[in-house]
């Protein structure tokens, strides 16, 4: 896996991630280092992986405030060979819907406090919903 991990990088990435210690986000929970940002994004790929090598470019959908978590995820999805689609999170439901069809992603990452407002959106759609939380812990359990 190190090896597809190196080749497949994002290019914002690898040289961020020497930043380390140093602040790369301050958001409403406080500031957050490069190191936090790079462990928390990398866990996500793996989860959003789900045992595949890549997802070669697949579509997935992000519903989030700007903050840690936000920027966390997006990181996640390229890491994992995925195409970020960013929704506003004061959009609503038919907005969403709109695209959600146009962009046909294959998740929907969410704030928990969300996933009632999208559940029917994404089950008529196939799409899968998820929260950075569950994604966080099952890779935990991998």
């Amino acid at each position: 896996m190190a090896s597809r991990e190196a080749e497949l990088e994002p290019p914002l990435v690898s040289p961020a991630v020497s930043f380390g210690p140093r602040i790369a986000i301050r958001d409403d929970a406080g500031d957050h280092d490069y190191s936090t940002l790079d462990t928390t994004s990398a866990r996500l790929a793996e989860a959003l992986l789900r045992q595949r090598d890549d997802l070669a470019g697949a579509r997935v959908a992000v519903l989030a405030t700007p903050s840690f978590a936000f920027v966390a995820t997006l990181w996640g999805i390229w890491r994992a060979g995925g195409i970020a689609v960013p929704i506003a999170v004061n959009h609503p439901a038919n907005e969403i819907a709109h695209v959600l069809d146009d962009a046909e992603p294959c998740e929907l990452i969410c704030p928990a406090n969300e996933i009632h407002r999208l559940r029917d959106l994404c089950l008529i759609r196939s799409i899968r919903l998820s929260t950075l939380s569950d994604l966080i812990t099952v890779s935990d359990r991998e």
